[in-house]
């Protein structure tokens, strides 16, 4: 979360600050500045707000509400220790008596013990205590340090009558709380809790901050100083002085950044990174992939299967685009989204998302080309899945030049709108490297929370059949460097063959799951037996997990058509291959999950030497009657210079 010019402004005017333990150590004619926070809200604010009073070198003391959500979050130890390292103190934000009031415990001092044993678990000291200003002090009258045996004083209906639940003397009647004479509080169901009747010394506690000792006292509690006075209008070169600083108040606007690339750059081990080791939420290929529904956003995935058809869309690319705008905007945090589809709409996302800057996440186009050819991009000549570069060329390019085509398109379009970089291989090769990058964002990293993340591995490749860059032989060397960075004068033409029709096993023959199935001279019909779980129907003989000694043979160096008549039928369209034994080797979708054409021509070229067509229903509109009408598959043999696979 940003932090506003105005704390920095604060800091400036104060000096160099110290905790609220070394004020209660201090004697009177010391100078000392305390700095203090209570965090009533958010934990990862604070954390932020602790890093750049580290790197000014400002101590302060963070006091932890045992009573926020923050304190049950599974990363609150680390960020615990994280605030120590940085080098401040942690202390305890007490609201017992609140929770005794509320009738949540019964047993405050137990719920103490808990309390401290759960910050002292992170492996930090913690020996002072502030009372936390609960609306239900003013309303029921009591202030949270009550319960300190330590604190009582001679006479506490003389000095605790009046003050406000912070612990000081205000003027405004509304935060004036009048004190028990009868020195006790009664809960509703007549429960009574005798005041001062716990000791600090007895759980290690040595001061309670509203009770030190201190010429100047600044408080920005409701947002504002009008308690207290303006600290910037104070003079801090000489006393002793107590500065209430409440992060939540001083929350900047927040950042939306879109860091974008070509595919196979590292975008999810940096949202990864991002999302744990700073207080920005990091996101992943979130644009574009949901739909806004009122103030809520469903996943409704079109890139990953369709992404070509959405490219032509766009109303729908207008209208995902709104919704990432509205999310990240409710989000009230810096977003960072990496995503490796949005620089195909680049121009879009400045004018629907103004406020957004744009980052170029920059990899060796070489590993690039190499790793979307490990994937699998274009070994089809039509890819409903990745996009084109929209050249004249691309449709007589072999599938090397069209991997090379869309590494070089991707890049240029992001360097058309932004000159912000982060370097792939300094990224994953530096630790120093990427904090001091992302500070220039404005995104804090902290320390303790990257450690563990940057030997992290996520999303390699399984398979690399296809080695590096510098092992491949001179004329693909030359032919690639020429299309990514040169003139792009190295095209090859291809002119591919016609297709000629496959003897198949009969492809009405079929295995299902989950299915209710009816077969006819002409076609198949089939619905889904329980629409919440997946429904498939495999055809041609084979299933789902073995060919069954059936199956579609194929041949290497073929791409295969499979030409599907149905009646408006919405499901996804899987190959499913087997290995020799005709056991299960994978599964490969080629249709999007909004299939629903009539007729269509699929193309895919198998790795295997047989295979065979499954369908897959997995939507609200699976109960309903499905049909397809006709199944054929076509074959026609590549030119050599295709396959990238076969070249290298």
């Amino acid at each position: 979360m940003s932090i506003r010019q105005e704390y920095f402004d604060l800091l400036a005017h104060v000096g160099n600050t110290s905790t609220i333990a070394t004020l209660s150590g201090s004697s009177v004619g010391e100078q000392i500045i305390a700095m203090r926070h209570d965090v009533d809200h958010d934990l990862e604010l604070a954390l932020e707000l602790a890093h750049y009073e580290w790197r000014l070198g400002c101590k302060s003391t963070y006091y932890l509400l045992h009573t926020e959500a923050y304190w049950n979050d599974p990363k609150f130890p680390l960020l615990v220790r994280q605030l120590k390292e940085y080098g401040h103190e942690i202390g305890l934000h007490v609201n017992f008596l609140t929770q005794w009031m509320r009738g949540e415990i019964d047993d405050v001092e137990l719920e103490i013990e808990r309390a401290l044993a759960h910050v002292r678990a992170c492996n930090v000291e913690v020996t002072g205590v502030c009372a936390h200003g609960d609306k239900l002090c003013y309303e029921n009258g009591f202030v949270n340090y009550w319960l300190w045996n330590e604190l009582r004083g001679d006479n506490p209906m003389e000095s605790e009558d009046g003050i406000s639940a912070e612990g000081i003397s205000v003027d405004n009647p509304n935060y004036q709380i009048p004190y028990p004479p009868n020195h006790e509080l009664v809960r509703e169901d007549g429960a009574k809790f005798p005041l001062w009747s716990i000791s600090m010394e007895k759980h290690g506690l040595t001061y309670d901050a509203a009770k030190l000792q201190q010429e100047h006292y600044w408080s920005d509690s409701g947002g504002s100083w009008v308690r207290s006075g303006d600290p910037m209008e104070g003079d801090f070169s000489q006393g002793r002085h107590q500065v209430l600083v409440h992060p939540w108040w001083w929350r900047g606007e927040p950042k939306k950044i879109f860091v974008m690339s070509p595919a196979r750059s590292g975008s999810k081990w940096l949202a990864n990174y991002i999302d744990k080791a700073t207080s920005a939420v990091g996101l992943h290929e979130w644009t574009l992939n949901h739909v806004r529904d009122g103030d809520e956003f469903p996943l409704d995935n079109r890139t990953t299967r369709e992404f070509v058809s959405l490219l032509g869309d766009a109303s729908e690319i207008t209208s995902r685009l709104r919704a990432a705008r509205a999310h990240h905007t409710l989000l009230k945090q810096d977003v960072v989204e990496c995503n490796v589809y949005v620089e195909a709409v680049a121009e879009m996302v400045q004018a629907i998302i103004p406020d957004a800057e744009i980052v170029h996440l920059k990899r060796e186009p070489t590993d690039i080309v190499r790793s979307i050819l490990n994937r699998g991009w274009y070994e089809v000549t039509q890819d409903h899945k990745h996009r084109s570069d929209g050249s004249k060329k691309w449709n007589s390019s072999n599938q090397l030049e069209r991997a090379c085509r869309y590494v070089r398109s991707a890049n240029e379009n992001i360097a058309a709108i932004t000159d912000n970089e982060i370097t792939f291989n300094k990224m994953v090769s530096d630790a120093d490297y990427l904090p001091e990058e992302l500070f220039k964002l404005g995104i804090v990293v902290h320390p303790l929370l990257a450690r563990e993340l940057f030997n992290e591995t996520v999303n390699k490749n399984k398979n690399e059949p296809i080695p590096s860059f510098d092992e491949w032989n001179e004329e693909d060397q030359e032919f690639t460097k020429n299309i990514l960075f040169g003139d792009m004068s190295m095209h090859k033409e291809i002119k591919f063959k016609s297709f000629k029709k496959v003897r198949t096993p009969n492809w009405k023959k079929t295995n299902a799951k989950n299915m209710h199935f009816t077969r006819s001279l002409k076609s198949v019909s089939f619905s889904a037996i329980d629409p919440e779980k997946p429904a498939y129907i495999v055809f041609f003989g084979a299933s789902w997990d073995t060919s069954n000694g059936m199956g579609i043979p194929s041949k290497p160096n073929r791409e295969y058509k499979i030409y599907l008549k149905t009646h408006e039928t919405s499901v996804r369209v899987f190959a499913v291959q087997y290995d020799d034994d005709g056991g299960l080797l994978e599964k490969i979708e080629l249709a999007p999950s909004h299939f629903n054409k009539v007729e269509s021509d699929i193309l895919l070229q198998p790795a295997t030497r047989f295979f065979s067509v499954a369908l897959l229903l997995e939507n609200q509109k699976s109960t309903q009657k499905q049909t397809v009408l006709k199944m054929d598959i076509f074959a026609r043999k590549l030119t050599p210079n295709y396959s990238t696979i076969a070249d290298l």
